[in-house]
């Protein structure tokens, strides 16, 4: 049987709510996809590399590192 802290109880229920609107793409660091954004301007990032030296996205277990690269694609067109 699985168990979850109540933490990750809470991070599952808060994904679930925001999925539909502004998906939790790093788990790692519990960052949507308009945290990423965000990050992107701000810092001027253009890889993927610069969005985990910028806001560590991508650069904890690398799972997202697609889905970055997707955003930046569709932010660099």
């Amino acid at each position: 049987m699985l168990f979850l802290s109540n933490n990750q109880k809470y991070n599952h229920f808060k994904n679930l709510i925001t999925m539909a609107d502004d998906p939790v793409i790093c788990t790692c660091l519990d960052l949507t996809k308009s945290d990423i954004i965000a990050g992107i301007k701000e810092h001027g990032c253009k890889t993927v590399e610069d969005v985990g030296d910028a806001i560590e996205a991508g650069a904890v277990c690398g799972s997202c590192i697609d889905d970055i690269q997707d955003i930046l694609d569709e932010l660099n067109g």
